[in-house]
């Protein structure tokens, strides 16, 4: 499935990856309660997305945040560098502020922390779309979709290839988590291949933030991800 990462978050995941791996090699074989790396390292302002912290001795009561905000803990395990994990899903958090974060885990009476081991990274725009979860669809399917600034009051726009924006059907978002995470239900349409948009209240096309090629095999889209969706068997 295509996924477009902001060029921000790529150089970011860079420059911190060893930052954070040699603290996580420091404390690796660190008798008692410690905490010692996160996965990923950096995700959206709109928060939704799913985190992984590893160490060692976190008892029942462990808890997690990522700077100011409270990481919900969905699960927990045992893994076979760090010996413990928790995970959760950030919070919405449009109001999060951009930049980096402490990893601070609290248990059993104990504190430790990984300082600036988490970014938050800033929404491009709004209607960011990075992924959809399926390419191919049938009608009133529920289709994911994960990016940010994805607020309800965008619509999705499909087109049939070749059509024009009176062809057009234009479907509401739905929220399943804050602006990151939402869906749509894919509506009863003749089988064809439909390029999918956002748009805004007005009809502007908020995404794709580029023209796309009329060809998808056209050379010049190689570093372009122009979404779309098959109805059927069409191609």
């Amino acid at each position: 499935m295509p996924r477009r990462r902001s060029p921000l978050a790529i150089a970011l995941r860079v420059a911190a990856f060893a930052a954070v791996i040699a603290g996580g090699l420091s404390a690796c074989n660190t008798a008692g309660f410690d905490a010692v790396s996160i996965s990923p390292i950096y995700g959206w302002t709109d928060g939704c997305n799913t985190v992984r912290v590893s160490g060692h001795g976190f008892a029942e009561d462990a808890t997690v945040t990522l700077g100011a905000l409270e990481l919900p803990i969905a699960t927990r395990g045992e893994g076979i560098d760090a010996g413990y994990w928790i995970e959760g899903v950030l919070p919405p958090a449009a109001a999060a502020r951009a930049g980096y974060a402490t990893v601070t885990v609290s248990s059993a009476g104990a504190t430790s922390s990984i300082e600036d081991a988490y970014y938050y990274v800033a929404c491009p725009a709004e209607g960011n779309l990075e992924s959809l979860d399926t390419e191919t669809v049938a009608a009133f399917q529920n289709v994911a979709m994960q990016g940010c600034g994805l607020s309800a009051t965008l619509l999705v726009q499909l087109t049939p290839r070749g059509g024009t924006a009176e062809d057009a059907v234009r479907v509401p978002i739905t929220s399943t988590c804050g602006t990151a995470s939402t869906s749509f239900v894919a509506p009863d349409l003749p089988d064809n291949l439909y390029d999918v948009q956002l748009v805004n209240p007005a009809g502007d096309v908020v995404f794709p933030p580029y023209l796309c090629p009329a060809d998808p095999t056209d050379t010049a889209a190689a570093l372009l991800w122009c979404p779309t969706l098959t109805y059927g068997a069409a191609k």
